[in-house]
């Protein structure tokens, strides 16, 4: 038999096994079960996840209403169907560490490592309870429960990287203010009930309660300071976190108060928190994380946000002075209440523009002085954040015409070309400049081929620098100013 009929033989030989074999039957079928779910769009596929979460959460619910079986079914069921979300997200969690973006791979790899520490000490609390009707506390879950909280903070701060350096005053205010109405509402609802004492067991009680304020603190921070914006997946994680807080919360207190059972009511903040993981990590393995701008860094809040900080701080102070809550507490509260009203009145007075300031009057433009004041926060960002972002500039070669019809002309052209986000800047007649954050050199650069190649009356010289972590204001325009020069038309000026 020659090379090219035994080829053809076991192609025949693969063909028949695949049409007519068990195996080629069997992955027919596979194949026929799972090409609807990939032919799906993503959004589709995620809200398909939210529907089922949600239809578990109904499920779950609807079992602690009726508890079918009565008192002992219902444990048997809150020990073992509760672990059931516990442990999808575990799985999902590992696997979103192997395909998300590559920034993010070690923020998952924690996530899935807290998500296991977890579920062991539930599965060791199951069996624990299940077998002998009782957990002693502190035990070995214990241990485990309290190094979810770790892992956890650890990945928030290396996948969204919260920053203080180089910040304002107003913002840091900001985040004070959050984070210490947070504090002080915690303070008064779970841990004033608590007995401080240095032993073992009322350590213990106490560490789960401050470790969710922390992460809790660690939440707020990624929103009002500077941090990464994340994607749609750190976003459910971070609401995931804190359906969990709340309801450890909530746990602390009635174990406090002596009215907590398993199989409760609380559970169902806990399935909430392992249900928004499942879908966190769904969203990574959908494809809807792997968008270039999940580094861009977050903005200051609205005028309207702040508002809302300080009235909450206000608020939250109120509540404990009206409670009472000891001298301490309400020393506490005195300090956020004075410091909101502070904010609230510094707001009032704040210009409604400042930022006009630094406008160019002449052709309605940003001018040079916001040019360098973008630019340097944008290294600050590379510095801190690892947020790349490019200098493009731009020079109308030949340019003789009035500055009102060049300016029209360019500006037509960069709206063509710049996306959301994207800033440009009238430098002087007929010099401008771009400034492209979360943009590549190679990004920029066919932007400037685009710039350059569009059909117009003005040739223009186009120059594309990449910020890297050591560049300075000068060093970077310098960088663009010598590509620039090298696209110049070599006729005379």
């Amino acid at each position: 038999m020659s090379l090219d009929d035994r080829s053809r033989f076991l192609k025949r030989a693969a063909d028949r096994r695949w049409h007519t074999g068990p195996v080629g039957a069997a992955t027919r079928r596979d194949a026929r079960r799972w090409a609807p779910w990939g032919a799906l769009p993503p959004d589709r596929r995620i809200r398909a996840v939210a529907g089922v979460a949600l239809v578990w959460l109904a499920f779950y619910a609807a079992w602690l209403a009726v508890q079918p079986g009565g008192a002992h079914a219902l444990l048997r069921f809150s020990d073992s169907a509760y672990l059931v979300p516990i442990a999808l997200a575990c799985v999902l969690a590992w696997a979103a560490a192997a395909r998300s973006p590559s920034g993010l791979r070690s923020l998952w790899a924690l996530v899935a490592a807290a998500i296991a520490a977890w579920l062991a000490g539930e599965i060791l609390f199951a069996v624990r309870e299940l077998s002998t009707g009782s957990v002693p506390f502190p035990w070995w879950t214990d241990a485990l429960y309290l190094s979810y909280f770790p892992l956890m903070g650890l990945a928030l701060v290396i996948g969204l990287r919260p920053q203080i350096q180089a910040v304002g005053a107003m913002r840091l205010l900001d985040a004070g203010l959050a984070v210490g109405a947070v504090a002080l509402c915690w303070w008064w609802f779970v841990l004033r009930l608590l007995p401080l004492h240095l032993d073992l067991d009322e350590s213990v009680a106490l560490a789960t309660p401050v470790f969710d304020l922390l992460l809790l603190a660690l939440l707020v921070m990624t929103r009002v300071l500077p941090a990464r914006f994340g994607t749609l997946g750190t976003t459910l994680l971070g609401i995931g976190i804190a359906c969990g807080s709340v309801a450890d919360g909530l746990f602390a207190r009635g174990e406090i108060l002596g009215n907590y059972l398993s199989g409760s009511w609380i559970d169902l903040g806990w399935q909430a928190e392992a249900l928004c993981y499942v879908a966190a990590a769904s969203a990574v393995l959908c494809g809807l994380d792997n968008r270039p701008d999940w580094r861009r860094t977050t903005a200051p809040p609205p005028p309207l946000g702040t508002a809302l900080i300080a009235a909450a701080g206000v608020a939250a102070a109120a509540v404990v002075i009206v409670e009472p809550a000891g001298p301490g507490g309400t020393i506490a509260a005195l300090v956020l209440g004075a410091a909101a009203l502070v904010r609230l009145v510094l707001l009032a007075a704040a210009p409604r523009a400042p930022e006009a300031a630094a406008a160019d009057g002449f052709s309605g433009r940003n001018g040079p002085l916001a040019f360098q004041n973008e630019l340097a926060g944008l290294l600050n960002r590379v510095r801190y954040f690892d947020s790349p972002f490019a200098l493009v500039l731009v020079a109308a070669d030949e340019a003789r015409e009035p500055e009102d019809v060049l300016g029209r002309e360019i500006g037509g052209r960069f709206a063509r070309v710049l996306r959301d986000g994207d800033t440009a800047f009238r430098l002087r007649y007929a010099s401008y400049a771009l400034l492209l954050p979360e943009t590549t050199a190679a990004e920029a650069a066919a932007l400037g081929a685009i710039l350059r190649s569009q059909e117009g009356g003005q040739r223009l010289a186009v120059g594309v620098a990449a910020a890297a972590p050591g560049d300075e204001v000068e060093t970077l325009i310098a960088r663009a100013r010598e590509a620039q020069r090298a696209t110049y038309s070599p006729a005379p000026r």
